[in-house]
């Protein structure tokens, strides 16, 4: 309990009026009529010690109690009330998981914590009770997720995660919760992909396949004969249909539907410079040319200077020049390299992932351990879930019946 104004206190001083009124006062002598007094004055006479006593301490009792409540009522009391929390705390599944593929622990403990009152809600917004989200549409934001759910439940019990802790799920900032999160460890097979097709000549592609197992995401390399099969690990399906080839992996666990390469499809690529980078020129044109090959489409490299270039319908631009580059919509700034930032292949890297962007979020099933996924908890932090109630009116309302009881039995007495 709170007080809005705790020096309206003093005013319990008061007490002393009744204390003082009830240890002084003297009672109301009673008349009584007799006959004759002459037996009283034969009596023999003596003084009498008075003695200091409270009279009728109930009606003390009473006067106490309502002048000490009458100065609580003035100092405004207020006390803290918590809006009712819900008495399940939740079970948040992560919505790709694949259940039918779990082991026997893991429905165990789930099974368990249903039993003792945990609700089973699934990581997306507003989270669900039942999920249709699949992994090629689901991305799923782990931090993001831990946040709002914090927010949305009242209490402070903790949350257990079914999950199989990606490490593409944690984006951005590590959140701080009130509540403990409690990780229910959940198994994720090793996966394959298709990651980027090329084509090498007429009659071979070049294929990157993506395997990715909770310990390491790593590609490999593969160059396939067209249009036949090919008998390399893993197998892959070439399905040739007018000019384009469709590819699929045929060893995966989850088969994908074809990824299609068109062999008639081109692309023009330019780099646009000026005469301070003549001297990074070339090997910015060898590396382009060099990442050209690998893309899934026919590229055409053209160089040429800024005062010469004008936009006619580029795919990409390539621009080496310290002015702004143009508003479009491919762009890449290229002035920032140097000579030696080619030779140890970091601005070959920096264009690879510029040109040539690799999107594995979906399929990188590595995992990091509970303790890095674990948000920070900090329990004493003000939460919304909290009012303050004021006891005017009920200090208001015990005082009128005190009052009353006081007058009633001050009534009898008389």
């Amino acid at each position: 309990m709170t007080l809005l104004h705790p020096i309206f206190l003093w005013s319990l001083l008061l007490l002393a009026i009744p204390i003082a009124v009830h240890l002084f006062s003297k009672k109301t002598p009673r008349r009584i009529k007799v006959g004759s007094v002459r037996l009283l004055l034969q009596t023999e006479s003596r003084s009498v010690r008075r003695v200091v006593k409270f009279h009728d301490p109930l009606l003390f009792v009473l006067r106490a109690l309502i002048v000490s409540w009458l100065a609580l009522l003035v100092a405004t009391p207020e006390i803290a009330c918590n809006d009712k929390a819900s008495e399940k705390s939740w079970i948040l599944i992560e919505p790709t998981l694949a259940l039918e593929e779990q082991p026997a622990e893991f429905h165990q403990t789930i099974d368990s914590l249903v039993k003792v009152g945990y609700e089973i809600r699934w990581l997306e917004s507003n989270f669900p009770t039942h999920s249709h989200a699949t992994e090629e549409t689901h991305m799923l934001d782990l931090w993001s997720l831990l946040a709002q759910a914090d927010k949305q439940k009242r209490d402070t019990l903790p949350f257990f995660v079914a999950s199989t802790r990606r490490e593409t799920s944690l984006q951005g900032k590590r959140p701080t919760l009130s509540r403990q999160i409690r990780w229910i460890e959940a198994q994720a097979e090793e996966t394959m992909w298709i990651e980027r097709l090329a084509q090498l000549s007429d009659d071979s592609l070049f294929v990157v396949v993506g395997i990715s197992s909770p310990t390491e995401t790593r590609f490999q390399h593969l160059i396939v004969p067209v249009p036949d099969s090919a008998i390399l690990f893993p197998p892959i399906e070439l399905v040739p249909e007018g000019d384009s080839i469709g590819v699929a992996l045929i060893a995966s666990s989850k088969p994908q539907e074809k990824k299609w390469f068109s062999q008639t499809r081109t692309e023009q690529w330019c780099i646009v410079y000026d005469e301070q980078f003549a001297n990074v020129l070339p090997y910015l044109e060898r590396a382009v040319k060099a990442i050209a090959c690998f893309a899934p489409v026919k590229i055409s490299v053209e160089v040429k200077k800024q005062t010469d270039w004008e936009h006619e319908g580029e795919n990409q631009l390539i621009w080496l020049s310290k002015s702004a580059p143009p508003k479009y919509a491919k762009c890449v700034q290229a002035s920032n390299f140097s000579v030696e930032s080619f030779l140890d292949e970091t601005a070959i890297d920096a264009l690879s992932e510029a040109l040539l962007p690799e999107e594995i979020s979906h399929s990188d099933v590595r995992k990091v351990s509970s303790e890095i996924v674990t948000p920070i908890v900090r329990r004493q932090q003000s939460r919304d879930d909290t009012h303050q109630q004021s006891l005017v009116f009920p200090i208001w309302l015990l005082v009128t019946v005190l009052v009353g009881i006081e007058r009633w039995i001050a009534y009898l007495k008389e």
